[in-house]
């Protein structure tokens, strides 16, 4: 019986206080919520680079559907050294997703991708911001970056590389860069301060060379942004009173 009203006290007189403070256990949550605007007007169908590459072009994301959107995207930019063409920007589909304190972009890709006989190569490269639409709330916490579908078959040598650089984590997790000569999956995560914003550059590669047919292709990648929630004053004032209960109980329990 001592047992028995060691452990169930505390836990009991925890719930109540946690209850009072809205740290109960919540329903299951809903489904994410994106919304995509192409610089003219909202929408709900995924864009595509050509129109993300529009100015004042974002996508935002309710990773919770709790009615309260989380992250933006915006300021995408196509690079001068290794532009994506008009043509390939317009063949590549952006989605949003997202989880509780998750969200990112998947790129569907239909036509970076090429075959041949000779040397074969395609290099692409973006930028954009990812950032917390509340700060007072949210902060992003690391970045984690799939490749998770190319190929690159044929010839003698072969191989595909993604490198992601953000600007707001520190050295030596600033860069996010993986290669393989039997590319089908990388993947690769950073993390650094809490920041609101990153500026990301995205560069793609993919090569193949030698004798003989060769293909090359990057058909998918994803990028996930983790993010923490920054406690209000109350709430954190309310954790203290949970855990000195709690200390105060072990204290007397001990004392008896």
């Amino acid at each position: 019986m001592t047992k028995i009203r060691r452990y169930t006290i505390p836990s009991a007189a925890a719930l109540v206080v946690a209850a009072g403070l809205g740290l109960a256990t919540a329903p299951a949550q809903a489904a994410a919520v994106v919304r995509y605007f192409n610089g003219t007007s909202f929408g709900t169908t995924p864009l595509t680079l050509t129109q993300l590459f529009t100015s004042g072009a974002f996508i935002e994301i309710d990773e919770d559907g709790n009615g309260i959107f989380d992250k933006r995207f915006r300021n995408w930019v196509n690079s001068t050294n290794d532009p994506f063409t008009p043509i390939l920007s317009s063949g590549v589909t952006v989605t949003g997703f997202g989880s509780a304190l998750s969200a990112g972009l998947q790129y569907d890709l239909t036509n970076f991708s090429r075959t041949g006989t000779g040397l074969l190569s395609l290099a692409a490269t973006l930028s954009y911001t990812a950032e917390a639409i509340d700060p007072d709330d949210f902060k992003i916490s690391g970045v984690k970056l799939d490749l998770t579908d190319a190929t690159a078959t044929g010839g003698s040598s072969n191989g595909a590389a993604i490198d992601d650089m953000y600007d707001a984590f520190i050295p030596p997790n600033n860069n996010v860069s993986q290669s393989s000569t039997t590319p089908s999956v990388l993947t690769d995560s950073t993390s650094g301060p809490l920041v609101s914003q990153v500026n990301v550059m995205t560069q793609l590669g993919i090569f193949a060379s030698g004798m003989g047919s060769k293909t090359v292709a990057i058909r998918q990648f994803k990028q996930t942004f983790s993010q923490v929630v920054i406690p209000e004053p109350g709430t954190v004032v309310g954790l203290l009173a949970v855990g000195g209960l709690g200390l105060a109980m072990k204290r007397r329990q001990k004392d008896n």
